[in-house]
């Protein structure tokens, strides 16, 4: 005789409905919706020219900043190393 414990889950059930490409509902589809070419992309190089002209603001060079310490740092380490006794 077998004794389950602890039971076993159920195993997952996978439902897959295909989806077919039928151009005639894509054409009824696309009609309804006005969908217009030419508007999407007059649209997208608006967008696109505005994010361009955008003056964004002048954030800290930090990276700058550290590189320029980096090469302090450098500098004084070798003229007090070499050039004072």
């Amino acid at each position: 005789m077998k004794f389950n414990i602890i039971p076993k889950p159920e195993t997952r059930k996978f439902n897959y409905k295909p989806q077919f490409y039928t151009p005639k509902e894509e054409k009824s589809t696309v009609e309804k919706e006005g969908y217009n070419p030419g508007e999407f992309a007059e649209r997208l190089h608006r967008s696109w020219n505005s994010r361009r002209q955008r003056k964004e603001k002048m954030q800290f060079p930090l990276k700058l900043v550290i590189i320029m310490l980096f090469f302090a740092f450098i500098v004084g380490y070798v003229y007090f190393k070499f050039f004072v006794k």
